[in-house]
């Protein structure tokens, strides 16, 4: 949208095992304001991300992911359509692939948890595809 947006998380992570990881972190939004010509430009407003996941590794090729996200605005208007949205919970359930050495496939689901962000999406479809550099 032609804006200049920043992330930064930190991110923690704990292996009790070589087959079981648990990861939480936590991060702040900031978005600058869309230029939506000939409407009117919208400040989307900051927020603060937070997430805890858990993942399973089943042999060396296959991992198995339970995540919990949540994001939380500083104002409800998230959009110039959506107007009491300011706190998102979702759950994303995923697989990871490595199909090739260091080429990886993600594949997900992430399931709103909140009426709000139901108004929005109830089921989003997450697909990637990763090359994994270094090792």
């Amino acid at each position: 949208d032609g804006t200049w947006d920043a992330e930064a998380t930190f991110i923690a992570e704990v292996r009790p095992s070589a087959w079981f990881r648990l990861m939480m972190n936590v991060g702040f939004l900031y978005h600058h304001e869309r230029n939506r010509s000939p409407r009117p430009t919208y400040d989307v407003p900051e927020a603060v991300r937070w997430g805890v996941a858990g993942t399973f590794n089943l042999g060396k090729q296959w991992l198995f992911s339970l995540e919990a996200l949540g994001y939380h605005f500083f104002r409800a208007d998230i959009t110039p359509v959506w107007t009491q949205n300011q706190h998102l919970i979702e759950l994303i359930p995923g697989v990871r692939w490595e199909i090739i050495a260091r080429l990886v496939l993600e594949a997900g689901v992430g399931i709103s948890l909140t009426p709000q962000l139901r108004e929005i999406w109830a089921f989003r479809p997450l697909v990637g595809l990763t090359y994994e550099f270094g090792r």
